[in-house]
């Protein structure tokens, strides 16, 4: 989902989440999403957990790499519904990193 248009759009919809938080944790395939975020939230750092697309590009955020492979299931899961492949890797990250107060964007 990595085109402009999609993005444009996407970072309206991430705007009215109107979103107050010291951070921001999301999953990165293509990286669409966590950049979004950063524009609709300047002020705001955004940690983007790379699952190793060869397409990722995760802007100036903070960059996380998942030992799991995209079609593996996170080895920590989180306490709320969330895709084994994907946003579920997030989780072990925040755990070690996130401040208190932090969103965690979970895509599926």
């Amino acid at each position: 989902m990595d085109f402009p248009e999609f993005g444009i759009e996407l970072e309206k919809v991430v705007k009215a989440a109107n979103i107050n938080a010291p951070e921001i944790w999301c999953m990165g395939g293509s990286g669409t999403l966590g950049r979004a975020l950063q524009r609709a939230y300047p002020g705001i750092p955004v940690n983007i957990v790379s699952v190793g697309t060869k397409n990722f590009n995760g802007g100036t955020n903070k960059v996380y790499n998942a030992p799991e492979k995209l079609d593996e299931d996170a080895e920590i899961k989180p306490p709320y519904d969330s895709s084994p492949h994907y946003d579920a890797k997030t989780w072990r990250f925040v755990l070690e990193n996130a401040k208190p107060g932090s969103v965690i964007w979970n895509v599926a």
